[in-house]
């Protein structure tokens, strides 16, 4: 009977003691017997004998700190007889000090001790010292507080993504994504470099945090990150165009708005071209401010209009609870928060206790905003489609209609 001891640290293969030989080994064939119990006593004596088992495991007994006599057991590596060195360093003011030695397999490989002061290790060059607070990194988010309010822009940080791949002579877009091209598989287009496709996706996933005006155009690039083409490329080096032409735009925050919770949610019926999934828009205003969007592509394919409107209603309304039960901790309750939607088939739907024929495909979880209405937890209301503030979440608009939903969500330029 072999016994399990862990994982190769070099392949896929287990480690197992063999009790004839004594000896662990390595196999990647093993069946393990799990419906047997452990019995205290009934085992081997070396499983009992924390000596046996420390050579056995080629461990060594370190001592965790000076003044404690508690020892802990640190795994090591299996270590070639023919080429095994150790290597002991000094930090600090001394030089450092290199001695190899030959060893066997059965002998225990030594290691220095933990307990080495941590101010002696040299800190990183660009990192905070050991006994130091971690300063607070502002290069990348800007925060401007005047009196009127507050203003959160990332310039900085849109002027080093130009100069880091290659946009800063690039000509300004006036808006993030052209209306009239619509992004497909394009299998039989060029291939780009996907590690450098992807860089620039993490890079524009980063900069949603306070520009909500390109989280449409950054999350339709982000679904061709497998196999990306030259036309998913130039709509990426789109967006960067756009921030060349409006790199210090932020969301501006007033000291003199209202204090209400308000959503508004959108969706695109069948927007995406490879699946025909729709997509999901929504984003919410506390005292009449943006303080959280949402592009998200839903999982299933909708029949209708209605039914996606529906689920992205759900997804909205999902929001809204998180922001009411963290609005409770500073002693603050909204009840019956209004979401905004521009389909009166779903607004039915959910103000409707009974259900339909027509809305029995569509999942459970989603049918929840039906409870939540019951309870006054929310309220959904009509709004007219030109006031519907999550439609730039959903879709590509030309310059007019984008320049009217980026400002109506209070973004502006720092200057």
């Amino acid at each position: 009977m072999d016994f399990f001891v862990g994982y190769s640290s070099q392949s896929k293969a287990l480690r197992v003691f063999n009790s004839s030989t004594r000896i662990i080994e390595e196999s990647d064939n093993v069946k393990c017997n799990v419906n047997t119990p452990n019995i205290p006593g009934s085992g081997p004596n070396w499983l009992f004998d924390i000596d046996s088992l420390t050579n056995s495991l080629n461990m060594s007994d370190t001592e965790a700190q000076e003044t404690s006599p508690t020892f802990v057991m640190f795994p090591m590596p299996l270590v070639d007889s023919n080429d095994a060195s150790t290597t002991d360093e000094s930090h600090g003011d001394d030089k450092t000090e290199s001695e190899s030695t030959e060893k066997n397999d059965d002998q225990p490989i030594e290691e220095s001790s933990p307990s080495q002061n941590l101010e002696d290790i040299p800190a990183l060059e660009e990192g905070p010292q050991w006994d130091q607070e971690p300063e607070v990194n502002d290069s990348n988010l800007g925060v401007k507080q005047k009196p009127e309010g507050i203003f959160i822009n990332q310039s900085k940080y849109v002027a080093s993504m130009l100069q880091k791949f290659g946009m800063n002579d690039a000509k300004p877009a006036s808006t993030p994504m052209e209306t009239h091209k619509h992004l497909t598989a394009d299998v039989e287009g060029e291939e780009v470099d996907v590690h450098h496709y992807r860089s620039m996706i993490g890079s524009l996933m980063y900069l949603t945090a306070s520009r909500p005006d390109i989280m449409f155009a950054v999350c339709v690039c982000a679904r061709f990150q497998v196999r990306p083409k030259e036309s998913h490329l130039h709509a990426v080096k789109r967006i960067f165009k756009y921030l060349k032409g409006q790199p210090k735009l932020g969301l501006w925050y007033p000291n003199d708005s209202s204090f209400d919770l308000v959503a508004y949610t959108d969706s695109d019926y069948g927007g995406a071209n490879l699946d025909r999934k729709s997509t999901s828009g929504g984003c919410q205003f506390l005292g009449g401010r943006l303080v959280s969007w949402q592009c998200k592509k839903q999982t299933t394919v909708s029949q209708s209009t209605t039914e996606a409107e529906y689920i992205a209603a759900s997804q909205c309304c999902s929001q809204v609870l998180w922001i009411q039960n963290q609005m409770k901790d500073y002693g603050l309750s909204f009840l019956q928060t209004p979401i905004y939607i521009d389909n009166n088939s779903a607004i039915s739907i959910v103000n409707n206790p009974v259900k339909h024929s027509k809305t029995k495909h569509i999942e459970i979880k989603y049918h929840f905003i039906r409870d939540c209405n019951e309870k006054k937890i929310i309220q959904v209301l009509k709004v007219h489609t030109d006031d519907q503030y999550a439609n730039q979440f959903t879709k590509a608009f030309d310059v007019g209609r984008f320049t009217f939903l980026v400002t109506s969500v209070g973004m502006m330029n720092s200057e």
